[in-house]
């Protein structure tokens, strides 16, 4: 069996979350400061892991939402 297709996709980096977001560098921190995607977001002092799937699923969840502010 392929360990990549088990295992989800971990990206490092706020650069790379906000490539995966598709957003700024600076809408992705505000996001990440919002809690919204705390689920998908481990750190580790400096260190700042991505569950990228798990990261979409939940962002793509919080957009649909009016008037709040990220």
């Amino acid at each position: 069996m392929n360990e990549n297709t088990t295992s989800p996709t971990w990206v490092k980096g706020m650069e790379a979350l906000a490539e995966a977001l598709q957003v700024s560098l600076s809408t992705a921190k505000r996001i990440k400061k919002s809690g919204a995607l705390k689920r998908a977001i481990h750190q580790q002092g400096r260190i700042i892991l991505t569950n990228v799937p798990l990261a979409l699923e939940l962002f793509g969840s919080n957009t649909g939402r009016h008037n709040t502010k990220l």
